[in-house]
């Protein structure tokens, strides 16, 4: 099984050209080609490069799925603690409400 790297549809997401982002990303346009077309890997230096200019989500970049960007997983991370820690009380209260039903 082929290792995908979800870089193509990164760079559609950003609305770039595969020329805009290498002047980005300060390499050839030919070598970003190469790489959304699976014809070459790219290095670990490149995938820092999207990841520090782009602040691309390595986690989407390697799975395709999740947010884009990082500044995203870190609002999702909080969005869903936000829905966890509601979810907590609301069990701690129906818990609490039904003790006291039973005590009556």
């Amino acid at each position: 099984m082929k290792n995908k790297i979800y870089l193509r549809e990164f760079r559609r997401h950003l609305k770039l050209s595969q020329k805009e982002l290498s002047c980005v990303l300060e390499i050839a346009q030919t070598t970003i080609a190469r790489y959304e077309n699976d014809q070459v890997k790219p290095t670990s230096t490149i995938l820092i490069k999207y990841i520090n200019r782009l602040n691309a989500n390595p986690f989407y970049l390697f799975t395709g799925t999740g947010p884009f960007f990082l500044d995203e997983q870190h609002k999702v991370n909080k969005e869903n603690l936000i829905k966890i820690k509601k979810k907590e009380l609301k069990d701690m209260e129906n818990e609490a409400a039904s003790k006291d039903f039973k005590e009556v």
